[in-house]
């Protein structure tokens, strides 16, 4: 901004010397300028903050359908989603009253289903000649807005209507990245935002599955796109015992912990962290793992006294781990001790959550950090 780059025809406004940009000078700023709008509002989409950006002329100006600083046609089209995720974010975080910023209950209903018509209307623009890349951003962009159907205060049939729309969406977009991975190998190459993605899909996929709703979804299919997500995340891996690595397991751990769980099963799925907007659902999913699948830890830091999950059952780190889902005629030792090793999560207690949180202001929530200590065993397979 100190350059004018936001504001590229009266560059000579920011400048002590006397310029003026030509013509592909000011279609550069504006693509630079795009690329920073596209950075700013992925992370803090990401990690579930308000987004930083406000009303800017020449955003509006770029997104225009007949693209008149000819922006190339991805950059033009993601822009074009992170102008509606900012979109989304004022008006889910703009209530003051209350702690999540969201709506009134009376009127968040009608607020969601605007934004999901505002939404199919771009969609059915972006579309038209989309790559398969675009069409992943296309379903992130999408999964963020309906995670908000998670938050309670909507009506029960609307709730769960919109939580099946965003379990369609999370199977969607799995699917389109596996198409993705498949053609040209975009998983390495992704942006960091979608492996955070991919874990929330994961995160709700698993939270459909494993609750009252998973009579209304193909539990078969799903179950396929939870262990896709779970290979995905494996994909974004570039060594043992990175984020991304971690990240799957931990994803695993939580779909052991909820199939262990009758009160989950038996229940629709529920949030208890609502204070971080469209981040509100991972950082929520993290407190259960730091709870149920590592209490123990979580006892000896004083941290289960003021978590948001109370519970008085006994601690899950003090139970056997077995596999909810292992076939009961696959008995023989070679398949246990293949199920054994599937089931080590040893090095786990080093999990670092700085990938959950570009400040580190949730590391308290998992024990301290050795990378030199390795996560041992692969990762879970659910099927």
């Amino acid at each position: 901004m100190q350059l004018g780059l936001h504001r590229p025809e009266y560059i000579q406004d920011f400048s002590r010397v006397e310029r003026q940009l030509s013509v592909e000078g000011i279609q550069d700023s504006v693509r630079i300028w795009a690329a920073c709008y596209i950075a700013a509002q992925c992370i803090t989409s990401s990690i579930g903050q308000e987004s930083i950006l406000k009303p800017d002329q020449m955003i509006t100006r770029a997104c225009e359908p007949s693209n008149i600083y000819q922006l190339p046609i991805g950059l033009h089209q993601h822009l074009r989603l992170m102008k509606f995720s900012v979109h989304v974010s004022k008006i889910l975080s703009e209530n003051s009253n209350t702690a999540s910023g969201l709506p009134d209950e009376r009127d968040r209903v009608h607020i969601m289903d605007r934004l999901q018509l505002e939404f199919d209307d771009l969609k059915s623009q972006l579309e038209v000649n989309a790559t398969i890349v675009e069409k992943v951003y296309i379903s992130c962009t999408q999964l963020q807005l309906q995670v908000f159907y998670f938050f309670e205060g909507i009506q029960p049939e609307k709730r769960k209507e919109g939580l099946l729309k965003c379990y369609e969406t999370a199977s969607t977009m799995i699917e389109t990245m596996k198409r993705a991975e498949l053609e040209i190998s975009s998983v390495v190459y992704s942006p960091y935002q979608s492996y955070r993605l991919v874990l929330v899909a994961g995160i709700v996929l698993m939270r459909i599955l494993i609750s009252s709703y998973s009579d209304l979804v193909d539990f078969k299919v799903g179950k396929q796109n939870f262990n896709t997500s779970i290979r995905l995340l494996r994909r974004f891996s570039l060594q043992d015992n990175d984020t991304a690595g971690r990240g799957s397991k931990i994803l695993s751990q939580l779909w052991i912990h909820y199939q262990n769980s009758p009160h989950i099963r038996e229940s629709p799925p529920s949030l208890q962290i609502k204070s971080r907007l469209g981040g509100s659902l991972l950082h929520d999913s993290l407190w259960i793992w730091r709870r149920e699948c590592d209490d123990q830890k979580a006892s000896h830091r004083g941290t289960r006294q003021n978590s948001p999950h109370k519970s008085s059952r006994q601690d899950w780190a003090n139970q056997p781990l077995t596999n909810p889902l292992q076939s009961s005629n696959s008995s023989n030792d070679s398949n246990n001790n293949e199920m054994n090793d599937i089931l080590n999560f040893s090095g786990i207690e080093n999990l670092d959550i700085s990938w959950l949180d570009g400040a580190n202001l949730l590391s308290w929530l998992l024990p301290g950090t050795d990378f030199n200590q390795p996560t041992g065993g692969p990762t879970i397979n659910v099927t």
